[in-house]
């Protein structure tokens, strides 16, 4: 997986409340006839099954991703949500695994896998996107040090109002 910065997603105007459930993706500026969940990017990663999106709701104590794969044609070839009323999915790092997946670390110590994998049955989509909660996260270095400098950010940050 390579990441890329070619997207961007349509801005609301107005109250948050009024805004649609889904923005106009836009392609290296120019407008595409795809709509996608979200407001804003987390993460844009080019792969061979196409485009790996993460998009963000941008709600506060509320923060839900959602795990897009598009075509070469932006078409959406698979879904995956993270998303739970009253709880919080504020993602603090990402980074490739492997070409098909990425591990993802949540606030805290919620390590994270999201995998692109071929389908089970023959019609629809060819792919799948699995997420897949991380048991151990002392077993990928990358995530101890995820871990370790978002817990220093937060101890800072701490000091910082205490002060």
């Amino acid at each position: 997986m390579q990441p890329i910065d070619l997207f961007s997603l349509e801005q609301h105007q107005g109250d948050y409340a009024s805004w649609p459930l889904s923005s106009l993706l836009f392609h290296r500026g120019q407008p595409t006839a795809t709509h996608l969940p979200g407001y804003g990017f987390e993460a844009q990663y080019r792969c061979a099954a196409g485009y790996l999106l993460i998009t963000h709701e941008d709600c506060p104590f509320e923060e839900a991703n959602h795990f897009l794969l598009l075509d070469e044609h932006f078409r959406l070839l698979a879904r995956q949500d993270l998303a739970h009323a009253y709880a919080s999915h504020l993602l603090h790092a990402h980074w490739p695994i492997s070409p098909r997946a990425l591990r993802l670390h949540y606030y805290g110590d919620q390590i994270m896998t999201l995998s692109i994998a071929p389908r089970r049955w023959p019609w629809g989509s060819r792919w799948r996107l699995v997420l897949t909660p991380l048991e151990q996260p002392d077993s990928d270095p990358l995530a101890q040090a995820s871990i370790m400098e978002l817990n220093q950010r937060l101890r800072a940050q701490r000091t910082e109002y205490e002060t």
